[in-house]
């Protein structure tokens, strides 16, 4: 980083931020916030706090700051194991499908989760019987999810993965080429909505029956995860399957909502009996 901080001018750069944006840049991990900016600052070649204050009135840098935080996830069936569990738990019933299930994947970043999830309702023969709702706080990040766009970085772990997961079909059947550029295709893409912001919108009548939201609360102090789960819990259904990162758990506070069926992939059911 080209200016070194100080813990307390750290705090007011990301309450600048917050301020700025609306999103809970102040809420970051101390360690990870610092990280990102000097990624941020180095990119941008900016050397001076003004400069970086000034850039905020920029709508496009704003966009630029929020696609730097995002973290990619950069692999397709990343913990295979989770994948291989995520699919018994649809095709064995343990999930109750409406005529349009609902899913819930907040703050996409790269897209790859989106990218697994949809092979696996394919193979599954599930594809149209789900509506998929997803987001992200920048449009940079979005533009690319919605074209289908993967990094061919990954290509090896993605197919190792693949065979880990035990798919039925070869991964390259799912991609194909536009402009030397690798993308989903488009028909898989064909139930999703994908939305500006943290969350995707909250709907009280269709609440979510899967929620994936794995890997994104390590970057956030732990005092604010409360919150995080408490608004996943207001969007998902009573018996619904929310699943987080296998390093993540939720807070005691929502033992008497959410029962952990597979410890080893952290991913919770809400109880059946609530009425909420």
């Amino acid at each position: 980083m080209a200016i070194s901080y100080s813990i307390n001018e750290l705090k007011e750069l990301a309450e600048r931020l917050t301020s700025v944006t609306n999103l809970p840049y102040h809420e970051l991990t101390h360690s990870f916030f610092k990280r990102r900016l000097a990624l941020l600052f180095e990119k941008k070649a900016i050397r001076k706090t003004q400069q970086f204050i000034s850039l905020l009135e920029e709508d496009y840098f704003i966009d630029a700051v929020n696609d730097e935080f995002a973290i990619a996830t950069t692999e397709l069936f990343r913990d295979p194991g989770f994948w291989r569990k995520l699919r018994r738990l649809i095709t064995d019933s343990n999930i109750k499908l409406d005529q349009q299930t609902k899913v819930w994947i907040p703050n996409v970043t790269s897209g790859e989760e989106l990218y697994s999830f949809l092979i696996l309702l394919e193979e599954a023969g599930l594809s149209g019987q789900f509506e998929i709702m997803t987001s992200h706080i920048s449009k940079l990040s979005i533009n690319r999810v919605q074209e289908g766009i993967i990094s061919t970085k990954k290509a090896e772990t993605n197919n190792y993965n693949y065979k880990r997961f035990e798919g039925n079909s070869k991964l390259d059947n799912y991609f194909g080429k536009d402009k030397c550029i690798v993308c989903l295709k488009k028909e898989l893409l064909n139930n999703v909505k994908i939305e500006s912001g943290f969350f995707p919108h909250e709907d009280k009548e269709h609440k979510a029956s899967i929620v994936i939201f794995r890997n994104k609360m390590l970057y956030y102090n732990k005092s604010f995860h409360e919150k995080l789960v408490e608004r996943i819990d207001r969007n998902t259904k009573p018996g619904g399957i929310v699943c987080f990162g296998i390093n993540e758990t939720i807070p005691k506070c929502f033992s008497k909502r959410f029962e952990c069926i597979d410890e080893k992939e952290s991913i919770y059911r809400k109880y059946k009996f609530l009425t909420d």
